[in-house]
């Protein structure tokens, strides 16, 4: 399985690999061929059902989405992300929990006491 997996990263761009290596957070190894069995392993580890080609489907079409998630810039402008946007847009992404309603309101004048009592105390 793990061999097949490979075959299926060898067919993709050194973009793409770069890309799906940071979507799992592994960091970039040195040597072309710890890329591709790295990336092969992770794809494999996800759990996924089915066959090779249904797994790495799957996970090709995982990390499109994420591509563009992560490539789309906060001010729409069309100037290229660097890594701190990226790591923005990436926890912006992975918040917890999401409401479906709002959150709790707080009375701001208790607020303010207890901050004063604590001043004090």
């Amino acid at each position: 399985m793990l061999n097949a997996i490979k075959g299926l990263v060898n067919n993709l761009s050194p973009e793409d690999k770069k890309g799906m290596l940071d979507m799992f957070g592994i960091k970039m190894p040195k040597k072309a061929k710890d890329i591709t069995n790295k990336l092969a392993l992770a794809i494999k580890n996800q759990g996924g059902t089915g066959s090779v080609a249904d797994i790495f489907k799957n996970a090709k079409s995982f990390y499109d989405d994420y591509n563009g998630i992560m490539n789309v810039p906060a001010s729409n402008s069309p100037v290229a992300l660097d890594h701190d946007q990226r790591s923005h847009n990436r926890a912006l992404m992975e918040m917890q929990p999401i409401y479906s309603d709002p959150p709790p309101k707080i009375d701001e004048s208790e607020l303010a006491y207890k901050e004063i009592q604590n001043a004090f105390y």
